[in-house]
């Protein structure tokens, strides 16, 4: 068991000062998100080359978000179309941190495979 869990009836409670002034600073904020935090911009960005990413699987066939829904089964396939996507990218001319966040907006659909995609860098 961790040392430096404080227990107040059942429930976590502030250990210090220093947690009691945080927690009424964090009173007036919003709740903190779910998922890896990431700028807005970044948020905005990663969801436009996603909907790219759907837009290409459509034109060749693939349902992308029904390979997403069992990504563990289909690690293989979600590897060869981002791979392949990645290489159209380049002969499109486009710069190569499109490919990269491509990747990152994937993984950020499906956390459980983020290091199972280190096929798609090849």
């Amino acid at each position: 068991m961790v040392d430096n869990w404080y227990l107040v009836e059942g429930v976590m409670g502030a250990r210090n000062a220093a947690d009691s002034q945080r927690v009424d600073l964090r009173e007036s904020r919003p709740e903190l998100q779910t998922g890896r935090p990431a700028l807005p911009s970044t948020t905005l960005n990663r969801d436009a080359l996603y909907d790219s990413v759907l837009r290409w699987c459509r034109g060749i066939g693939v349902d992308f978000n029904s390979l997403l829904l069992h990504a563990m089964q289909n690690l293989d396939e979600v590897n060869a179309i981002l791979s392949r996507f990645g290489r159209e990218l380049y002969s499109s001319g486009r710069p190569y941190g499109h490919y990269a966040e491509t990747i990152n907006a994937v993984a950020g659909r499906r956390p459980a495979i983020r290091r199972h995609l280190q096929q798609c860098w090849y």
